[in-house]
């Protein structure tokens, strides 16, 4: 493969606004009754937070093993007198009822479509979704592209096995690391034969836009996760690496972020159309 130019996408939080919102308290609380989640016991926002996502989100991250299939383990493990109760089609189906509305819910902005398209039709760029995240988001994540007529494929899949234009999507339950160790990064580059990259443009909220009570969007937690990254990518490419932090304020309304979208993507757009040996702005 040859192309000069890489653009790196985040999803959650950048490309898709609404997965994060997914987890606001009062959809979560109405979501868990909806699902019957509630019967099962994970009757609050906080028990749903502290005693399933985060004890089991390094699992769920960097292994196979799906959302699904961790939920009803920490559902048995530590309500297990209701699992007594509940026969395993019911704890399925409310898991599986679950996770299907958060995929659901979690797809990519329209606003980010103009960007994207263009993307597919710039010969000398490659574009990927990179992403921290369970593995039934690839699936979600290709559906949401198919949707603006675009196609992709897996990181581990590889390139060879894509149609020109087709955009990766890196997710790190599939390849094995997040995307602040070095590993990720490793696995992609050689997974995918990125071999002519001079510039990279990367659009990250870096965890800023997660619920808070992921405690994965901590302002200490994302100053460190940009630098970080910034610095893996600028060391493994051996390229420029231009860096425009996604950072939604929530006290703004729709019409703020849609600017800021289509800001971001009239750099894109630059960076694009311009030489390899200039600069971008960002």
């Amino acid at each position: 493969m040859s192309a000069a130019k890489l653009v790196i996408f985040d999803y959650s939080g950048t490309l898709s606004l609404e997965a994060p919102r997914f987890g606001a308290s009062g959809n979560l609380t109405k979501t868990l009754k909806e699902t019957g989640l509630v019967k099962l016991g994970v009757t609050t926002p906080e028990i749903f937070w502290e005693d399933i996502v985060i004890p089991s989100w390094d699992e769920g991250s960097t292994t196979a093993v799906g959302y699904k299939t961790i939920f009803e383990k920490r559902i048995r493990k530590i309500f297990p007198e209701n699992s007594a109760v509940l026969s395993d089609a019911e704890i399925a189906r409310s898991v599986s009822d679950f996770v299907d509305r958060y995929f659901d819910h979690s797809m990519i902005d329209k606003r980010w479509r103009p960007a994207l398209v263009c993307l597919k039709e710039a010969p000398s760029v490659r574009a990927i979704i990179a992403t921290d995240h369970y593995r039934e988001a690839t699936a979600a994540i290709v559906r949401s592209l198919g949707e603006i007529t675009i196609s992709s494929i897996s990181a581990v899949e590889g390139y060879l096995a894509a149609r020109k234009g087709s955009f990766i999507v890196a997710n790190s339950a599939e390849i094995g690391f997040h995307k602040a160790d070095r590993k990720f990064w490793d696995v992609l580059k050689s997974g995918v034969p990125l071999t002519a990259i001079q510039r990279i443009l990367l659009i990250d909220d870096f965890g800023s836009n997660e619920n808070v009570r992921s405690a994965f969007g901590t302002r200490e937690k994302v100053i460190a996760r940009q630098k970080k990254t910034t610095l893996l990518l600028e060391e493994i490419f051996d390229a420029e690496v231009t860096v425009i932090p996604f950072v939604v304020e929530r006290r703004r309304g729709k019409e703020s972020i849609g600017r800021q979208i289509r800001e971001i993507s009239c750099a894109i757009k630059e960076f694009i159309a311009s030489d390899e040996r200039g600069s971008t702005n960002g």
